[in-house]
This record gives C-alpha cells, sequence and structure tokens, in this order.
C-alpha cells in the first residue's frame, strides 16, 4: 500500500504543526486579494475610457460609472462562484466560509456606490444610491446561498462534473435570463419605463444595475420606483430561503455522516 502523497500549498510547502492544510481550506485571505485586484482593475479601465474628455463633467461621468457597476455585478455572479467552484471544499461547513465572501465582496462594492450621491461624482439622488446598494446586496445574498448550497451538495468536495453544473447556472442567471428575455422581446435596450419591462430588467442583477442606473437619467415616476423595491425585496427573501435550503441540507448531511 502506497503512502498518500503530503498536501502541500500552492507554493510546495508542508503545513506545520497540522497534519495537512484543512484548518486554511476556504479562509478568505487570498479571495479577498482577488477581488480587490478586480474593482482595482474596473475601477482603472473607468477612469481610462474619460480620459478623452477634457473635462469630465455629470454626462460623461456616469456612462463610465454604469459601465464600472456592471462590470463589478458581473464579477460577483461570475468570478466569485468561479474562483470557489474551482476549489477544494473548504473544511467543516461551507456556510460560514460563503457568508465571510459575502462581506468581503460587498464592503468594497457599497464604499464605491455611495459617494456617487456627491455632486462632484456621480450627483445621483439618495434613493438611487440605495436602490443599487440593496440590489447589489440582494444578489450577493442570493448567489451566496446557491454557491454555499452548490458546496453543500458535493459530495466529493473537488472540481468535477457538479462543478460545472452549477457554474453555467450562475452564468444563465447573469447572461442567459437577459438573452430570452430580449429573444421574446420582454426588454428592450433602451427600453421604456412601463412595469413589465421594469420587472423583466430586475430579474438578472446586470440588467438590475443598468435599470436602477438608468433611472438616475430621469424623475422616474413611483410606480416604477415602487416595483423595482418590490423585485429587490423578493430577491432578498429568495436568499433567505436558499441560505435556509443549504442549512438544512448541511444538517441532514452530518446526521447521515454520523
Amino acid at each position: 500500500m502506497t503512502e498518500a502523497a503530503p498536501d502541500r500549498d500552492l507554493l510546495g510547502r508542508p503545513p506545520k504543526r497540522h497534519p495537512n492544510w484543512d484548518h486554511r481550506r476556504g479562509e478568505p485571505r487570498t479571495f479577498a486579494l482577488v477581488w480587490t485586484i478586480f474593482l482595482m482593475l474596473a475601477t482603472l479601465v473607468m477612469f481610462a475610457s474619460m480620459s478623452a474628455a477634457l473635462v469630465v463633467t455629470v454626462d460623461v461621468y456616469r456612462p463610465a460609472t454604469r459601465i464600472l457597476l456592471m462590470t463589478i455585478t458581473a464579477g460577483i455572479v461570475l468570478i466569485w462562484p468561479m474562483i470557489r467552484l474551482s476549489q477544494a471544499r473548504p473544511y467543516g461547513s461551507a456556510l460560514p466560509h460563503v457568508a465571510r465572501d459575502i462581506l468581503i465582496v460587498l464592503i468594497p462594492v457599497q464604499a464605491l456606490i455611495w459617494p456617487q450621491a456627491l455632486r462632484l461624482l456621480g450627483g445621483w439622488p439618495l434613493e438611487r444610491c440605495a436602490a443599487i446598494a440593496a440590489c447589489q446586496s440582494a444578489w450577493a445574498l442570493l448567489i451566496g446561498g446557491f454557491l454555499a448550497l452548490g458546496l453543500t451538495f458535493d459530495p466529493v468536495g473537488r472540481v468535477g462534473p457538479a462543478r460545472g453544473a452549477w457554474m453555467a447556472f450562475f452564468a444563465a442567471i447573469a447572461i442567459g435570463v437577459p438573452l430570452v428575455e430580449l429573444a421574446f422581446g420582454s426588454i428592450v435596450l433602451p427600453g421604456a419605463h412601463d412595469l413589465s419591462s421594469v420587472v423583466a430588467m430586475m430579474m438578472s442583477p446586470i440588467t438590475a444595475v443598468y435599470e436602477l442606473v438608468r433611472e438616475t437619467e430621469s424623475t422616474g415616476d413611483l410606480a416604477a420606483r415602487t416595483t423595482q423595491w418590490t423585485v429587490i425585496g423578493a430577491t432578498s427573501f429568495a436568499g433567505a430561503v436558499v441560505w435556509v435550503a443549504a442549512w438544512c441540507v448541511e444538517r441532514a448531511r452530518h446526521r447521515v455522516q454520523a
């Protein structure tokens, strides 16, 4: 019987005072570094897109910020799950590890959103900043719940077909849903602000951010704003339900193993 190969980290180092690296699996430091680099690059691209303007006005700044927020949202829905699904399953319960990821994702994003209320930046109304911040938080909660559920369901704990299926699911949320809605005429870019179009735009995180930022270009009507907040609340509720489901699956898995 051959002896198992020693567990080593990315630099080829064996663990000290531990039999393996299980105590470090799922820790957020590497993900925090990658996410910070991603946000820095996205911000640099935004400022580079405004370099041709002699004077940076609100009309120049808002479209660049819109692209920045949509890029960050794509990172929440695609890059975050891609990183976690390409790694070994965290040691123990996956739920606290994903919960820490949500904080890592949202704290710097919130720091980018709220200053846009300043006149020297986006000059957005506080209500719009609150809606964008709440929308990003709701979708991060939902994506995190599905990610925790996927890692909890994973019986192997390593990259495999199940991980690929979950990644395809996240891609469908970000890209597939808007494409289907476009194909059936539910949304038109740039679309009218009828309530059906608002609901359709809010059904995917990237188009939801576009809808919320687009709404700042005009005063908007009360019905559209109410619909946006209703869908944000529904997304948050769905995220809470998925988290409860992940917790139930985790408890059931522990009882079976016991």
